[in-house]
């Protein structure tokens, strides 16, 4: 099994999906990418697909795209009519839902359009999906991509041993290589329509943190917490189109230090680690409130929003990500904070289905930040008998710095009308 070791100090250069994508085979020596993941597929392909998503299991969908830049894919046979026509090629295998395109056949009794609609009569849905008439169609897509084999790069530490195995049967003139710091390296520069949709979660994210701050009270629940946060931000985007895309709105909240149940009474913190989804792409923003913090509190929370602005300065193109993360520590330890301890102190955002995928600002990324990169910035703390704390804040890195994508205050302290 071939192995791609991370790059060291490029980004596969400048310009857009398609021309990047085209730099990182040339320079992997590679003659295709393919995506077996929802993310990448959605990466590759610019189409999110919804069965895949949610079920999580690589190669519901497939993309795969070649040195010429033509592009392949394989999806669930309700998604095949979604896919571009424009695609190099595209195949179908069949899932447990029925699904029937009318749109095309001829006038006439419903049932009399329904047969006309597919002639070969009743497919024998499986109860979910076929894997094997997926992983058909998934090899499909790369034969068309690569027709005479090669070197493929895809996330083989994603696949479960079936899909791997399945489809090394069936495509026994490709070399598969481990492609996952090709992808993460691809996803961590956005371009515009990117950079919009995170704006727009970010946008979102803070009208939920806000609610929720304006509404603290002595004996909320986390669930009156979680409900705050929801109920806005669904509210606030069924009344502007701008947020369409809206997907899904997640978070977690944490009363007190974490160890337990507990309610907002003062001196309790209430840590705010939220997101939305945008048509797949994540926020990650976080706040920490308490009603009348204790001198403890103030402490800690003063020493991390003083290390967070550290952070947050220093942001921009060709600082590298381990400069950042040593600024942070730094920081803490310089507020008296020795043993802080954090692996990373924030990380990219983007498509990753758990709102945080690489580079992350740690001490064992070297590589520099580079202009089109959105990035979450965190210092959490969690100290069992004072509070759970984070302060996260969303920024884009432009040619010549930085440009916060949020604006709600980090106050800790919460006054109540």
């Amino acid at each position: 099994m071939g192995q791609i070791e991370r790059p060291e100090a490029a980004w596969y250069g400048e310009g857009d999906h398609r021309q990047r994508r085209l730099t990182a085979l040339r320079e992997n020596g590679l003659d295709a990418l393919l995506a077996l993941t929802p993310e990448n597929a959605e990466y590759l392909s610019g189409r999110a697909s919804t069965i895949a998503t949610l079920w999580r299991t690589p190669a519901l969908v497939a993309v795969a795209v070649n040195t010429a830049d033509d592009v392949v894919a394989s999806t669930g046979d309700n998604e095949f009519a979604a896919l571009d026509p424009e695609l190099a090629g595209r195949f179908a295998h069949p899932l447990w839902i029925e699904h029937l395109d009318l749109r095309t056949v001829p006038p006439g009794p419903l049932a009399q359009r329904v047969a006309a609609a597919r002639a070969d009569g009743d497919l024998g849905r499986p109860s979910q999906f076929d894997p094997s008439a997926m992983l058909d169609a998934a090899a499909a897509a790369v034969r068309v991509a690569v027709p005479a084999g090669g070197r493929v790069g895809t996330e083989l530490a994603m696949l479960p041993v079936w899909v791997e195995d399945g489809l090394r049967l069936r495509l026994p003139g490709i070399d598969f290589v481990e492609a996952d710091p090709i992808f993460a390296a691809l996803r961590a520069i956005k371009d515009p329509v990117e950079i919009a949709r995170l704006r727009l979660a970010a946008e979102l994210t803070e009208i939920g943190i806000a609610a929720v701050r304006d509404a603290l009270r002595p004996g909320m629940s986390v669930v009156g917490v979680s409900a705050a946060y929801q109920t806005a931000i669904w509210r606030h985007a069924a009344d502007d189109e701008r947020f369409a895309a809206l997907r899904d709105v997640e978070g977690l909240p944490t009363i007190g230090d974490g160890s337990g149940p507990t309610q907002v009474e003062p001196g309790q913190t209430v840590k705010l680690d939220m997101q939305v989804d945008i048509g797949g792409y994540h926020s990650d923003l976080g706040r920490t409130y308490a009603l009348e913090p204790t001198a403890d509190q103030q402490a800690a929370h003063a020493a991390l929003l003083a290390a967070l602005d550290a952070v947050t300065a220093a942001a921009r193109p060709g600082v590298t990500f381990h400069t950042l993360w040593e600024i942070g520590i730094g920081s803490m330890r310089e507020a008296g904070f020795a043993n802080y301890s954090r692996g990373h102190l924030g990380h990219s955002v983007g498509l990753a289905q758990n709102y945080e995928e690489p580079p992350f600002v740690a001490a064992d990324e070297t590589r520099p930040l580079a202009p089109g990169m959105v990035l979450s910035l965190e210092v959490p703390w969690y100290l069992l008998g004072v509070g759970a704390f984070q302060l996260e804040r969303m920024v884009l890195i432009t040619a010549s710095g930085h440009e916060r994508l949020d604006t709600l205050p980090d106050d800790l302290a919460v006054v109540r009308s």
